[in-house]
């Protein structure tokens, strides 16, 4: 026994704009939609249902800007892909039609057209539906693009319906994040995604807003891991520490210097089969905010940032010691550490938190490189690079800036005048073979030098 069919006053749908499925509309409409007027296929389309009822509300909306994730079998991830140009439209009907009788007189298929689902708030979900005022994943078309030819103006609707539409958003928005929490909180403790790439995601920062909790103790419990392994390694003597101490008076570009140091460094560790994170910390208590990073960038720092005790374990270059922090101690496993300050070494390690007087000598034979910046008379920037070295006897030295004068078994070398270029290259190669990097930071440049000229020859070909 056939199924008597129900008969419909709300019926909505969508369908391509391509000619192959608009077989009764004439070429011109279809191609002004695809051109972004899809007024006149509106109007031939109540045209058509006027065929077999009262048409009482008419809309349309082109969707360009919908996306899709396809499986990439050559990439073995899903990538996003444009989808193909279509038009959404919804009818509300003064009379009732089955859906064959409506899919006829319109000349579409049947599976393209939808019945509103039952509840007193199915047609508003329909309407809303025209540019997404609900679904959180999907683009928010502007109610300006919807054309109304029949019923109340579409503007007008928006405009009293989105703060209700809106919540629905955020219901819709909680709901998918409490999904799909669980797969990012993976994608964190696996490090396939780095705090500032889910604050920079529209998709996952709603995650993170309402999961916060969750994501930060993933992001912990992933640096402890890097924190371990960063332990294992200097235990094993697969690398050694590297430090670096920038001092330089203020606006001479310390702090740009470190930066793209370490920006390089995360780039060759990439080249090296690693991937190292920086993290720049604040002036005081700066153990703060580290989370494992293998670069830790003391930007402007002050000696009484930290106790003589936590100084020279940080500094260590074969050990590893927790760190003094507010709220929890940190682990002192890191395999870069950068320092920029105005003061001299000396000086900086003068007084520390804990107003000891610790051997200064103890702090310079832990720096690998002391970098200076100054001026010239004309004003150019020179950079000096000078090196610990053990003294047969003690010398004297005065700390800068104070009446103090210290006994010294390590002092810096005579500093080496060089250019900023080759400075860096200077610092990254210490890194490289603190770390036992095979590829060099020149050989990583090489490479990418010649994978442009193939892609510049294969262009040209």
């Amino acid at each position: 026994m056939t199924q008597k069919q129900s008969n419909l006053t709300v019926v909505a749908g969508t369908q391509q704009l391509e000619f192959e499925f608009w077989k009764n509309y004439p070429k011109e409409l279809i191609q002004k939609a695809i051109d972004g007027d899809a007024k006149e296929l509106l109007h031939k389309m109540v045209e058509y249902l006027s065929t077999i009822v009262v048409v009482a509300d008419a809309y349309i909306i082109i969707h360009n800007k919908d996306w899709s994730e396809v499986w990439n079998p050559s990439l073995n991830e899903y990538e996003k892909v444009l989808k193909t140009i279509h038009v959404h439209f919804l009818f509300k009907l003064a009379e009732g039609a089955t859906l064959p009788e409506i899919a006829n007189a319109l000349g579409l298929e049947t599976q393209y057209l939808e019945k509103p689902k039952s509840g007193r708030y199915a047609y508003d979900n329909l309407l809303s539906y025209l540019i997404h005022a609900k679904e959180p994943d999907k683009f928010f078309y502007s109610p300006s693009e919807v054309v109304t030819l029949m019923g109340r103006d579409y503007q007008t609707i928006y405009n009293e319906r989105i703060r209700t539409w809106e919540k629905g958003r955020a219901k819709k928005t909680s709901k998918q994040a409490k999904n799909d929490v669980e797969a990012l909180i993976m994608d964190i403790i696996k490090g396939k995604i780095k705090k500032d790439e889910i604050l920079n995601n529209p998709e996952f920062y709603a995650i993170y807003a309402f999961n916060k909790s969750k994501l930060n103790e993933a992001f912990e419990t992933y640096a402890e891991r890097k924190s371990l392994k960063t332990y294992k390694d200097l235990e094993l003597g697969l690398f050694q520490k590297t430090i670096i101490f920038l001092q330089g008076a203020s606006g001479l570009g310390k702090t740009t210097l470190a930066k793209e140091l370490a920006h390089k460094l995360q780039f060759l560790s990439r080249v090296n089969g690693e991937d190292w994170e920086t993290v720049i910390t604040a002036a005081t208590n700066p153990f703060d905010d580290v989370r494992g990073e293998e670069i830790i960038l003391l930007d402007d720092v002050r000696g009484q940032a930290l106790s003589a005790s936590d100084w020279l374990k940080l500094l260590d270059p074969f050990t590893a010691s927790p760190i003094s922090s507010r709220f929890k101690n940190r682990s002192g496993a890191v395999k870069t550490i950068i320092i920029t300050s105005s003061k001299s070494a000396l000086e900086f390690f003068f007084k520390t938190k804990d107003s000891g007087y610790e051997d200064l000598s103890q702090f310079v034979r832990r720096i690998n490189h002391f970098i200076t910046l100054r001026t010239d008379s004309s004003g150019n920037i020179i950079y000096s690079s000078s090196f610990p070295e053990r003294k047969h006897t003690p010398i004297q030295r005065k700390i800068p800036n104070k009446e103090v004068i210290v006994s010294l078994d390590y002092d810096f070398s005579t500093a080496k005048e060089m250019s900023s270029e080759n400075l860096l290259e200077f610092l990254i190669e210490t890194v490289r073979l603190n770390n036992h990097w095979e590829i060099s930071y020149q050989d990583s440049k090489k490479a990418i030098t010649t994978t442009d000229q193939s892609k510049s020859d294969d262009l040209n070909q």
